[in-house]
């Protein structure tokens, strides 16, 4: 856990890989090494490193207990039974690896498999680091968190090197959603290693972004930049605290400028600095930074999605090609253009959520019957009336939500015209009869037929159009 250790195991595993490169058939390791490089490989998520010592074991220790051990581990993330069987063959019956691989592989219940814990934690004096990875890790799956917490002191005493089982429970108790069991492993973690900058990092972390314990959190920061004032996560976090409590933009401002002296080219400072004077009131000078951050990386969705917001989506369409050509060249996955898109609307910005959705449209070649309805909503709530009847009249997609948005807009903008030439025709459209159409859609499309009707007549008898009884968006 120690950046000593964390920058020996990362050189390793640097050296591994680039003795690879230079001539494969002369790479020699020794066992321990290649156990070291794999666990590194694994936490580091370095698949390919992972799979090279493997290759390497096989040919130079076809025997080895510890390397068998994590081939079987492997062969188990890639679902191949067989491939566990064959690795274990050369694995002791008493292995600790062995046995936990063992239950994470069966299936039982979470009674079952704390029982067969217990008798692992019972066996072991002195947990390796790799055993409590994966003790932590199987018990997690079984969701065994009762378990973890009943045998937290006895298994920390049977391990050599405490701090590794305490980070693992953190991790867990993070990923799970415990923040406050999480941030009392934290603190016993800067206690067991006051001088160790990154669990000063995750207290903070845990009390800025999880627990809302702002001042506390500060003061943890305040420990991680006494011992490295170059720690720029914690100069991150130290700014968003100082937000949270309000505190005075230009001191908050100051932090900034430290990360941008640290790291000039880092983009991520400046989307913070965004954000502080955006919230500051400082929107045009955030917008500014933020149209510079753009021109020197046209695509990057996160500097035009934070454009898109601070604009409400008072910018061209054409500026988010870039974002829309690079998601539609990654095998057009636009998730996180979606994700976003969710969000804004979940909070309210349908303006930006709108210009989003409208760049995958014009620009993607995602063009699904819901895509439409979620745009044309999005107009609709952002009140966007001309843009709405301007885009429906350009694309004339076969789509009833479009349809109802563009009679709805064209009545709040008074363009009875409109109504007069288009709805006839939109009601040809949706006037058929599927015996195969579900209720909920059936009663759907009726409701928006009686809504057309009842637009169409308003308009021709010169009647008030009553909003409050017909439009689904009041």
């Amino acid at each position: 856990m120690s950046d000593n250790g964390a920058d020996e195991r990362r050189e390793l595993l640097e050296r591994f890989l680039h003795d690879l490169d230079e001539n494969r058939a002369e790479v020699y390791f020794d066992e321990s090494d290649l156990i070291e490089i794999f666990d590194y490989a694994t936490d580091v998520q370095n698949y390919r490193a992972c799979l090279e010592v493997l290759l390497l074991a096989a040919r130079i220790y076809p025997k080895s207990t510890g390397l068998n051990e994590r081939l079987a581990f492997y062969m188990y993330d890639l679902g191949s039974a067989d491939g566990i069987i064959s690795a274990l063959k050369d694995v002791p019956e008493d292995s600790v690896m062995r046995r936990l691989l063992l239950i994470q592989s069966a299936e039982m219940s979470v009674e079952q498999a704390c029982a067969l814990l217990d008798n692992i934690v019972d066996s072991v004096d002195d947990f390796e680091d790799e055993w409590i990875i994966r003790l932590v890790d199987v018990a997690g799956n079984y969701d065994a968190t009762d378990w973890l917490k009943l045998n937290y002191e006895k298994i920390k005493a049977k391990c050599s090197y405490q701090q590794t089982f305490i980070y693992e429970m953190l991790e867990y108790s993070r990923s799970s959603g415990d923040y406050e069991y999480a941030r009392t492993l934290a603190e016993e973690l800067t206690m067991l290693e006051p001088f160790n900058e990154e669990f000063w990092e995750i207290l903070a972390e845990l009390r800025i972004s999880h627990l809302q314990d702002y001042d506390a959190g500060l003061n943890d920061l305040e420990y991680a930049l006494a011992i490295n004032p170059q720690n720029t996560k914690a100069l991150q976090l130290k700014a968003e605290a100082m937000l949270s409590l309000d505190k005075p933009v230009e001191e908050i401002m100051q932090v900034v400028s430290e990360l941008q002296a640290i790291e000039p080219d880092n983009e991520d400072t400046v989307h913070l600095m965004c954000v502080v004077l955006s919230s500051k009131g400082y929107e045009m000078e955030a917008i500014q930074a933020l149209e510079e951050l753009r021109k020197q990386q046209p695509d990057n969705m996160e500097t035009l999605t934070y454009l898109v917001l601070l604009t409400k989506g008072n910018i061209p369409v054409e500026m988010l090609k870039p974002m829309v050509d690079k998601a539609t060249a990654n095998d057009g996955d636009y998730d996180d253009i979606y994700r976003t898109v969710r969000r804004f609307r979940d909070e309210g910005e349908y303006a930006a959520a709108c210009k989003l959705l409208l760049a995958v449209e014009r620009y993607g070649n995602d063009k699904n019957p819901a895509m439409y309805d979620h745009l044309f909503e999005l107009y609709y709530r952002s009140q966007q009336y001309s843009a709405a009847v301007d885009f429906w009249s350009e694309i004339k997609v076969p789509n009833m939500t479009a349809d109802v948005v563009a009679v709805l807009s064209a009545l709040r903008i008074g363009n009875r015209q409109f109504i007069n030439d288009n709805v006839e025709s939109m009601m040809d459209k949706w006037t058929y009869f599927d015996d195969a159409e579900q209720f909920p859609e059936r009663m759907g499309r009726l409701g928006s037929m009686y809504l057309l009707k009842f637009a169409l007549k308003t308009v021709r008898e010169n009647l008030d159009f009553d909003f409050e009884d017909c439009d689904p968006f009041v």
